[in-house]
């Protein structure tokens, strides 16, 4: 997966002052709806497996981007998402390393974009990809670079579960994180709260 959310926003992927929603997703099912994946990116058009994107974009754990609160993001910003994405909420905001801000908003029916931000707030691209299941109830997930994902997902991973590789992430429609890793040959699939809170291991 291209290192583009340098947030989550998706550090998003997420940051602060999110508000959680009362969706009450079947979280259980997750590691079955996983399974065989296909995402479809909306700049590109190109479709794949997480699986084969995950093995094909091994991350970087220093790349992880940092929360910010919400208020502190460039008027830039918010001006640019005010006036584009009108009635939009913003649920939270990162910033990778190289300074660029990833900001990810909601609208009304529950749908998420994650938006990507330069150094001074001049708007680069959206980062929407879409999630289809070819099995599993109708519930979508949206993907999260993995190369992003908020630093307490990662430092609780690295933690408690040392020696494991991240093979992909997503989003559930209610802001929390599902996490699929591989641990001496044994998948896992973790879930994390909107803060990067670890909430249990579904699988």
């Amino acid at each position: 997966m291209k290192k583009i959310m340098g947030l989550l926003a998706l550090c998003a992927i997420g940051m602060a002052s999110c508000q959680k929603e009362t969706d009450s997703a079947d979280l259980g099912s997750l590691d079955q709806a996983l399974n065989g994946i296909v995402i479809t990116d909306l700049n590109s058009g190109e479709s794949t497996t997480a699986l084969e994107l995950g093995q094909r974009n091994r991350p970087d754990r220093d790349s992880s981007c940092r929360k910010i609160p919400i208020a502190d993001l460039l008027p830039a910003i918010t001006d640019y998402i005010a006036a584009n994405y009108p009635g939009a909420d913003i649920k939270r905001a990162g910033t990778g390393r190289d300074g660029n801000f990833i900001v990810i908003i909601q609208f009304a029916d529950k749908s998420f974009k994650i938006l990507l931000f330069d150094a001074n707030g001049a708007f680069v691209k959206e980062l929407n990809p879409k999630i289809h299941r070819k099995h599993g109830p109708n519930k979508h997930l949206t993907p999260v670079d993995i190369t992003s994902l908020l630093v307490e997902i990662t430092g609780y991973i690295d933690t408690n579960y040392t020696g494991s590789t991240i093979e992909r992430a997503g989003m559930t429609p209610d802001g929390k994180f599902v996490i699929a890793l591989t641990l001496n040959g044994t998948r896992k699939l973790l879930l994390f709260d909107e803060n990067g809170i670890f909430v249990k291991e579904l699988k």
